[in-house]
């Protein structure tokens, strides 16, 4: 988890948005498991919410969405 956060923060649009992609399958992945690791990622999946880039905004949602559900 602590290296999917340094990816996430990386300044690379591309790292970014490939880290939140793969965090979202893990997470959709690992089901009610995934509740563990939301106090690590979810200030790293905020902070991408203030990107300038459209598309690390909607991936941060979509990364959220699948811890809410």
């Amino acid at each position: 988890a602590d290296s999917a956060v340094s990816l996430l923060k990386d300044n690379n649009f591309k790292v970014c948005i490939g880290a939140l992609r793969v965090t979202t399958v893990v997470l959709g992945q690992a089901g009610d498991h995934a509740k563990v690791l939301a106090p690590i990622l979810v200030p790293a999946l905020i902070e991408r919410l203030g990107d300038g880039k459209a598309a690390v905004r909607s991936s941060a949602l979509d990364a959220i969405f699948v811890l809410i559900d």
